[in-house]
């Protein structure tokens, strides 16, 4: 997914649809996140699948991660430097640590959906990385037993 689509999503306030859209992304994650749990990833044929999905779905998350996270902080500072600015203009004394809590406030939702996205990118790399685990494992025993043969 590009940025314009994704800033888009966030600019029409439809945020919900991006995680909509992104469903089957989270349950390859999830169904990977079962598979290990149980021990099914026991052979080299479902290492590779298993690297190979969860890289692409690591590889497209990270995306979205870092683009949300920079709307999130570019609307955040929006939003505290034209509150500074209205007040400063009306002579009201400027609160730092309420404009934070507010312009925090103001990306509530932008950061509930970076969280969500980060829970799937971080447990995607998880599995990356137990699965290299697993395939470096056999690996090793496939060149034990051949070598003791």
């Amino acid at each position: 997914m590009k940025y314009s689509d994704i800033k888009d999503y966030f600019t029409s306030g439809t945020y919900d649809k991006l995680l909509e859209e992104y469903i089957p992304k989270f349950d390859i994650v999830d169904k990977y996140a079962i598979l290990l749990q149980n021990g099914e990833i026991d052979n080299k044929s479902n290492c590779i699948s298993a690297l190979n999905e969860l890289t692409g779905v690591y590889m497209d998350v990270k995306k979205v991660v870092e683009i949300v996270e920079a709307i999130k902080t570019n609307v955040e500072l929006g939003f505290y430097v034209t509150k500074k600015q209205e007040l400063e203009a009306k002579g009201e004394k400027v609160v730092a640590t309420t404009l934070d809590r507010e312009a925090s406030n103001s990306v509530a939702e932008y950061r509930r959906i970076r969280n969500i996205f980060s829970a799937y990118l971080e447990s995607s790399l998880q599995g990356i990385q137990s699965t290299q685990s697993i395939l470096k494992a056999l690996t090793t025993e496939i060149i034990i037993e051949n070598t003791t043969k």
